[in-house]
């Protein structure tokens, strides 16, 4: 955690996560529930969420002197792997089957997000 800044901070992106994710399970669930990258998503975002909340709380992010820094190999490099593996291989009966409308409205967690990264620039 990081110190010296409210709690309502971490409250909010904490809610802007679950947030995201209810969105996304809600597009999910509108068209391809069925389908093996649904079903995978539906384990992996709630595993990898604990997982990385995991890591947070133990302290494993603060040791920035190793090279590649912990963060790239393993958040960034993961989750873009996961993106390109996705598109690789479920483009057609996944990816394109999505409602665009709701991807649309889960743009709006864009709101929060900056919200709490201008809370973030005022305590420094």
């Amino acid at each position: 955690m990081i110190g010296n800044i409210p709690a309502y901070v971490s409250i909010t992106f904490i809610l802007t996560t679950f947030l995201t994710v209810g969105f996304l399970f809600y597009a999910l669930r509108q068209t391809v529930f069925e389908s093996t990258p649904a079903k995978i998503l539906f384990f992996l975002i709630p595993f990898w969420l604990f997982f990385q909340a995991a890591l947070t709380v133990s302290g494993f992010y603060f040791n920035t002197e190793t090279v590649p820094p912990h963060i790239f190999i393993f958040a960034v490099f993961p989750a873009l792997l996961l993106v390109i593996l996705f598109f690789i291989f479920f483009r057609r009966d996944f990816i394109s089957k999505l409602p665009l409308k709701t991807l649309t409205l889960l743009s709006i967690v864009r709101i929060p997000v900056e919200i709490v990264l201008f809370w973030l620039f005022q305590n420094n």
